[in-house]
């Protein structure tokens, strides 16, 4: 038999007394929600934490004067990005969590960098990032915005019995616009685009097939940095 290495899940208590470090990486465990050792941290500038099993960011960050860069990238950080930490970060990288909101983020005017692709955001979530990223390049202020994709909400999946001759319409409930669209796939080959998609006089077995209705917007979709 070979036993796995134990999966870290607490910080030494000692930690506690590092309130000079400026420089702080730690992951690869399971640390939920957050480790308070680090809290104590006050003059960090850089704090990385990928892979560490957080399910939060603690609102005490905010009072972290110098922290100008995190890196909470791959944990399961969950609902909305702390509006307590709204204007101090330079460098976000906050991908593949959970996380729903990131409007806290707006009001940060240093803010030169942030990947935050895999997470539950929406198109109205992201445009603001996209016009201020497009506003600092302007200015000739280096920038970096990645948002390439986002995890599939409100996914629902039903099997559906026809007849032949029968008519169904799927409808993803999203409305389009000049710059929303949205793709019909049956078997993953591409069908047509539209907010609906009908199924006509149903055939069998040309009707038959798994169907997929994929939204994108004509910005952000296509935004990889």
């Amino acid at each position: 038999m070979i036993n796995a290495p134990a999966i870290a899940t607490d910080l030494p208590d000692s930690y506690s007394n590092l309130v000079n470090l400026e420089n702080f990486v730690f992951g690869v465990g399971n640390y939920a929600p957050f480790p308070p050792e680090v809290l104590s941290m006050t003059n960090l500038k850089v704090l990385q934490a990928p892979e560490a099993g957080l399910t939060e960011i603690p609102v005490e960050l905010g009072t972290f004067d110098s922290l100008y860069y995190i890196n909470f990238r791959n944990n399961s950080i969950t609902g909305a990005f702390p509006v307590e930490l709204n204007q101090q970060f330079q460098f976000v990288y906050i991908q593949e969590n959970e996380i729903d909101d990131i409007s806290a983020l707006e009001q940060d005017s240093l803010l030169t960098s942030i990947i935050a692709r895999g997470n539950n955001l929406d198109f109205q979530d992201l445009l603001p990032f996209q016009t201020y990223f497009e506003n600092i390049n302007n200015g000739f202020i280096p920038g970096f915005y990645d948002v390439a994709y986002m995890k599939p909400t409100n996914m629902e999946f039903e099997d559906v019995i026809l007849n032949v001759g029968d008519t169904y319409t799927m409808n993803m409930g999203i409305s389009t616009d000049t710059l929303t669209f949205i793709d019909w796939y049956q078997w993953g080959s591409y069908i047509d685009s539209g907010e609906t998609y009908e199924i006509f006089d149903a055939l069998n077995p040309d009707s038959d097939g798994e169907y997929i209705g994929y939204a994108y917007h004509d910005v952000i979709t296509n935004l990889t940095g």
